[in-house]
C-alpha cells in the first residue's frame, strides 16, 4: 500500500485512529468532504507519511480514550497546502509550524495549546569529505533546503542571508526533511540544511558521512493547536490528553525519546511574541505567491 500523498493530484491522506486495522481515506480539496471522524488531526507533511502517521497513531488512539470522540489524522500534499488549510480552518486540532501557530493564534483561527520543550533550530551539513568548512563557502553552491514555509526554511534563509550568500538559484527545497539528508549523502547537493530530528533519524553510518558547518539560531519548536471555533471544554480537554499521553504514558516517552522534542507545556506570550519576525517574513513569501495563499482576515 502506497501511503505517500500523490503530488498534484489535490488529495489527503487520512487515517483512522480507532479500530484494528487502519482505514485510508481520501478527502477530495475541492468541495466540502464530509467528516468521518469527531476530530480531525492535521499533520503537517515534514517527513514521508507512513513515518508521519505511524508516530502520531498512539496519541490519536490516547485521544479517542479520554474524549470519547472518534479522531482521523491527515495531511496535505504539501507544507503550503497543509498551512493554507490551518489559515482556513479546516482542522480541529494540529501540529502548527512556530511561526504559523503565531499568525493562527493573532489572527484568532487557532489557538495554541502546548508546544513542545526542545528548541528548534537547523543544522547546514556537507559531507564528511567535503573542503567547505563555513556557510560563506556555500556561494553559487547547490543547497537542498526542506520546503518553503517550514520554520527550518526560514531560519536556514535568515542564516544565509547573515552571511552574505544569495538564496536566488541555489536552493532546491525538497519535499520531506528525512530525505534532504539522503540527498546529500548521495552527493546530489554541496550542503543541506536539515532539523536535529532528521539527523536523529539517521543510522550512526549515515551521520558518520556528515559533518555541521552552521547553526540558525534557535526558536520555540512545533505547536498544538487547536480551532477556535471549538468549545473551550473541547479545548482544554485536548489540552489534558495530549498533555496525559506524553507525560505519563509509555507510548508518549518513546515519542518524545524518538523526535527528541523533549516535552511539552504551554507557550508564554514572551515566546509567542519572539516569533513575530518569522511570522512577518512568512506573509512576505506568501504575498510575493499570491496565487498559491489565502489572506489571513
Amino acid at each position: 500500500m502506497n501511503l505517500r500523498p500523490e503530488q498534484g493530484k489535490h488529495k489527503n491522506r487520512a487515517f483512522r485512529a480507532a479500530g484494528i486495522g487502519m482505514t485510508v481515506l481520501l478527502a477530495f480539496l475541492s468541495g466540502t468532504p464530509s467528516r468521518a471522524a469527531d476530530l480531525e488531526f492535521g499533520l503537517p507533511p515534514y517527513i514521508s507519511t507512513r513515518t508521519l502517521m505511524g508516530m502520531f497513531k498512539p496519541l490519536a488512539r490516547f485521544i479517542e480514550l479520554r474524549l470519547s470522540k472518534s479522531v482521523m489524522l491527515v495531511t496535505a500534499p504539501s507544507v503550503n497546502d497543509f498551512d493554507q488549510r490551518l489559515l482556513a480552518g479546516e482542522y480541529d486540532v494540529a501540529i502548527a509550524s512556530p511561526h504559523i501557530a503565531r499568525l493562527l493564534d493573532r489572527d484568532d483561527t487557532y489557538n495554541p495549546l502546548l508546544r513542545f520543550t526542545a528548541d528548534l533550530y537547523g543544522l547546514l551539513l556537507v559531507r564528511a569529505d567535503s573542503p567547505l568548512t563555513s556557510a560563506r563557502d556555500l556561494t553559487g553552491k547547490p543547497i537542498a533546503f526542506p520546503q518553503a514555509s517550514t520554520s527550518t526554511y526560514l531560519l536556514g534563509k535568515e542564516l544565509l542571508e547573515r552571511h552574505g550568500v544569495k538564496m536566488t538559484e541555489l536552493i532546491k527545497p525538497v519535499p520531506f526533511q528525512d530525505s534532504v539528508l539522503m540527498g546529500l549523502l548521495r552527493g546530489e547537493y554541496a550542503a543541506a540544511l536539515v532539523n536535529p530530528f532528521a539527523l536523529m533519524r539517521a543510522t550512526a553510518a549515515e551521520r558518520a558521512q556528515v559533518r555541521e558547518i552552521a547553526q540558525t539560531r534557535k526558536i520555540t519548536h512545533l505547536m498544538l493547536v487547536a480551532r477556535s471555533s471549538l468549545t473551550r471544554h473541547d479545548r482544554d480537554a485536548l489540552q489534558s490528553a495530549i498533555a496525559e499521553f506524553m507525560e505519563r504514558t509509555p507510548e508518549g516517552s518513546k515519542f518524545l525519546r524518538e523526535t527528541g522534542l523533549g516535552g511539552v507545556r504551554p507557550p508564554s506570550e514572551a515566546e509567542m511574541r519572539n516569533l513575530d519576525t518569522l511570522a512577518a517574513e512568512q506573509k512576505k513569501l506568501w504575498e510575493e505567491r499570491p496565487s498559491t495563499s489565502k489572506s489571513l482576515r
